[in-house]
């Protein structure tokens, strides 16, 4: 059973295998876009080298690029650069809190983090080097 938001009642919701989706049987609202597949799918590029298909979703639900399988090695797997830049300044600053050997250490990076997004957010480490944006 399934909570249908348009008919504001719970549904057996009716699956349809061919177009992917679930939906209400009373409204059909779709409820559920369930077409997505785990299989590794391969194609030819130009130059005949073989290609991963597809995007990789971690287990947090993000996004990822696959980049180019060449002689049976993956290449280019990355994320795009806000989670780059995300990473890297969390990694910064744990640096600088283990130098100052700030305590509780925990709570002391995840204000500083939440900080450091919000700096990101508002484009105040565009141009900066990070040193400077992490205020080291």
């Amino acid at each position: 059973m399934v909570f249908c938001r348009q008919c504001q009642d719970e549904v057996e919701a009716e699956n349809d295998a061919a177009g992917g989706f679930a939906a209400c049987p009373q409204c059909g609202l779709i409820l559920e876009d369930i077409a997505f597949s785990s299989d590794v799918q391969f194609a030819k590029g130009a130059d005949g080298e073989g290609e991963l298909v597809g995007q990789f979703v971690s287990e947090t639900g993000q996004v990822r690029g696959i980049g180019r399988m060449a002689g049976g090695r993956l290449w280019g797997a990355r994320g795009d650069s806000h989670d780059m830049a995300v990473s890297k300044g969390r990694g910064e600053l744990q640096g600088m809190i283990d130098t100052f050997r700030l305590r509780p250490r925990e709570e002391c990076l995840e204000a500083a983090h939440r900080l450091y997004r919000l700096a990101l957010q508002q484009g105040f480490t565009k141009g900066r080097r990070v040193n400077q944006a992490r205020g080291g």
